[in-house]
């Protein structure tokens, strides 16, 4: 029988539990922090946890085994921050990874969001898939300049509801842009 190499990617310090549970699970850790665009990938025969895009793509992402759910009993707090979640090769439209809490502000996210889509790093695919996360509807035929752009609005959006959630402000969810930058209170 052929023994399989799977390996699992955990950003950061594997803890002493992870170890013991990707050994006896036949796992070998990973941590995606330190891949590099510019290293060859390790061949194996899957990957799961946090791997990096071209290893996702090239070997498969499977399901972590039973029991190395990271979402079980709430949320991780020791997932990287969005520059390290980019840095890896994922879309900033995707942070937080699945099963970890947010370590980057909202601002941190929206500017990392921003900087993919202003420098052409998003391809329109990728813009059209941010927006039809947020539940954003958007003509098909739109171009790339104007779904970066609607993204952008549709990421300040969050960014001052949340701001205005924060303050103790009620707004209507269905309000401009224009008008809920209006209701921020002056400090």
């Amino acid at each position: 029988m052929i023994k399989k190499k799977i390996l699992w990617f955990v950003p950061g310090v594997a803890s002493a539990d992870q170890k013991a549970q990707a050994q006896a699970d036949g796992l070998s850790i990973r941590n995606p922090l330190v891949y590099s665009d510019d290293a060859g990938l390790e061949d194996c025969d899957g990957v799961t946890g946090m791997a990096p895009k071209a290893y996702a793509e090239k070997f498969g992402l499977i399901d972590e085994p039973e029991g190395l759910s990271w979402s079980e009993g709430g949320l991780r707090d020791d997932g990287p921050t969005v520059e390290e979640f980019v840095a890896v090769g994922y879309l900033a439209a995707n942070y937080p990874p699945a099963g970890y809490a947010s370590r980057s502000s909202a601002e941190e996210i929206a500017a990392a969001v921003l900087a993919q889509a202003d420098n052409g790093k998003m391809k329109v695919d990728e813009i059209r898939a941010a927006l039809t996360e947020l539940g954003v509807q958007f003509d098909a035929k739109a171009s790339k300049p104007d779904l970066a752009a609607l993204l952008e609005m549709t990421r300040e959006t969050v960014k001052v509801k949340a701001l205005l959630a924060e303050k103790g402000v009620e707004f209507g969810e269905v309000a401009s842009l224009e008008d809920l930058k209006a209701l921020i209170p002056a400090e």
